[in-house]
């Protein structure tokens, strides 16, 4: 319902676009207010596969397109196209569109049917937002540590494979992710005061490991292609490895550990 008239919306916006961030403002909360995070709206919807609204209702709009081109030409939109209309009226916004220009102009057949023609705009559009939800991937930190691999081919495409996860996973997952699993904690280590990602491993028992010896080659590839500035941890590579029950109760000892030790340090 409420996508319905987004190719209209879409329009008027282009037109009016200080209008339409009222709307993507609304939306980034419900976003948060949803996902139980406010502070990083872009990274909770890359993790999560989302497109920006104005991306989302500008591929609406592109879909469209399709419609207009195969309805019968006593339609309205048909007949309202004879007439003259002045540069950036709303009906040359509603009815031009820059992305299908260039689906028409990439050199593929278009389909002789106007429902051949959704899906193959459909495939069209779906690689596009791939490729912006990679180069938003790339943009930060959090979100460089999740390989292409790992992230979801159906259903909610481009998400962190983690929301494949059992649901009582998610939300440490989720947590683990963004970099605030566990901030409010003390970390008993002598580097920082504060627990962070990257001191997982200071909850380990000295001279045992989290993975294989196999693993480590593999996660050390990992590091490798991400660079010495990122730090990949054993957690980060269980997730994107997709091994989901090992991950958890690693970070459910961790969990138990840090609660252990500073409630210790509270006790007089």
């Amino acid at each position: 319902m409420f996508e319905y008239g987004a190719p209209l919306v879409a329009a008027h916006a282009k037109s009016y676009p200080k209008l339409f961030e009222v709307a993507v403002g609304t939306a980034k909360k419900l976003t948060g207010w949803i996902s139980v995070y406010t502070s990083n709206i872009y990274l909770t919807q890359n993790l999560l596969g989302l497109q920006p609204l104005p991306d989302r209702f500008a591929a609406l709009k592109t879909s469209f397109q399709a419609i207009l081109r195969y309805c019968s030409n006593d339609s309205p939109l048909k007949v309202l196209r004879r007439l003259e209309w002045r540069l950036g009226s709303f009906y040359g916004c509603f009815t031009d569109d820059q992305a299908f220009q260039e689906y028409v102009g990439s050199g593929r057949d278009v389909p002789a049917s106007q429902e051949k023609l959704k899906q193959s705009i459909r495939s069209f559009l779906r690689r596009r937002q791939d490729d912006a939800l990679a180069r938003e991937a790339r943009r930060r930190k959090m979100t460089r540590l999740i390989p292409s691999s790992s992230r979801l081919k159906s259903g909610m495409r481009g998400a962190d494979r983690t929301l494949r996860a059992p649901r009582l996973y998610q939300k440490q997952f989720l947590q683990f992710r963004r970099g605030t699993y566990n901030t409010s904690h003390k970390c008993f280590c002598s580097e920082t005061p504060v627990f962070h990602r990257g001191h997982e491993a200071c909850t380990r028992p000295i001279g045992t490991s989290w993975l294989s010896r196999k693993e480590h080659r593999a996660k050390s590839r990992a590091q490798a292609v991400l660079g010495s500035k990122l730090q990949l941890t054993d957690i980060d590579f269980l997730l994107n490895t997709g091994q989901f029950d090992r991950a958890y109760k690693i970070l459910q000892h961790i969990t138990k550990t840090l609660a252990s030790a500073n409630s210790s340090a509270k006790s007089p």
